[in-house]
């Protein structure tokens, strides 16, 4: 959906949310740097997040405490003022007026046409189905041709652990499947991220309401279905009854589900960039960040980073 935050902030392992926060304050300047060199705006708006159906506790307080740069509590008046026309109980709403986000199929345009320019990076459509070691390099099969290199990145999603499988058995990665839906009402007041639990609306600049997302555990199965359209289309219409007439798209995908990423080396020239579950975009710049200082600069202290603690030896 492009949130630049985690959906419940509160559930999320100490040591990824000083990452988030990092990834967090790099993407203003990304987004300017790419708008600027390839014309295409990522659209990055500090729009907030208002997390509706909550009741103040002392995690939730806590957490706001260490980690938002504001916050406030919304009472019951306040929020009907904002959702009139809403048949969901509202009692209380957090407020981070900081959380931001982004068009996320803008943000890969413009990274894929900077890339390009470039002219250091070649960009190849097929399927991957093995990666062989060969103690000096590494043999990447594909349905193209086989490609030699001497240093491989994995970021293939939940498909990683199918190509990590010589090196990494256990299973640890699994595929999770979200739905979302797209509305266009002639208008709309939704000016803020909106999180009713584990799902969202979010308004873009053109009118469009992006609504998500289902979590089903269905393996590798990622077509949308009239179950997912009507479970969202549910919640929304109870959240804006206005919004009903206007879907204009339905959509899905499979996120890869882990109980932490793993970004790390797997052995000498093999590296991996899976498993974030729904914070994908979220971690996107430091995960990157991360890896570079590894593999460039042979420094690991940003790798270890992603390590949960009770991980470490």
């Amino acid at each position: 959906g492009g949130i630049l935050s985690p959906i419940i902030p509160w559930e999320e392992p100490k040591n990824l949310m000083a990452l988030i926060e990092w990834s967090q304050t790099e993407y203003p300047q990304l987004c300017r740097e790419l708008f600027k060199k390839t014309g295409i705006n990522p659209e990055w708006q500090q729009s907030g997040y208002l997390m509706l159906q909550l009741e103040q506790s002392s995690e939730i307080n806590q957490w706001c405490s260490q980690y938002a740069e504001e916050y406030s509590w919304l009472d019951a008046s306040e929020l009907e003022r904002r959702f009139p026309r809403s048949t969901i109980s509202l009692n209380e709403g957090l407020w981070l007026p900081k959380i931001a986000q982004i068009r996320n199929p803008r943000l890969l345009n413009a990274l894929r046409k900077w890339v390009h320019r470039q002219q250091k990076v070649q960009v190849y459509k097929c399927d991957v189905s093995d990666i062989a070691d060969h103690v000096s390099h590494f043999e990447i099969k594909t349905t193209e041709q086989i490609f030699s290199c001497s240093h491989v990145i994995v970021a293939a999603g939940a498909w990683s652990q199918k190509l990590l499988q010589p090196w990494w058995p256990t299973p640890w990665i699994k595929p999770m499947h979200g739905q979302m839906l797209c509305f266009k009402p002639p208008q709309s007041s939704l000016s803020s991220i909106v999180g009713i639990g584990h799902q969202y609306a979010i308004p873009r600049r053109d009118g469009n309401i992006l609504f998500g997302s289902t979590l089903e555990d269905v393996g590798f199965e990622k077509s949308t279905t009239e179950a997912g359209r009507q479970e969202l289309e549910k919640l929304a219409y109870e959240l804006e009854p206005n919004w009903k007439g206007y879907l204009v798209h339905h959509w899905s995908g499979l996120r890869p589900a882990a109980d932490y990423p793993r970004v790390q080396k797997v052995k000498d020239g093999l590296w991996i960039n899976a498993g974030h579950y729904r914070n994908g975009l979220t971690l996107a710049p430091v995960s990157a960040f991360a890896l570079v200082e590894a593999m460039v600069e042979g420094n690991t202290k940003w790798l270890e980073n992603f390590i949960p603690k009770q991980l470490t030896k």
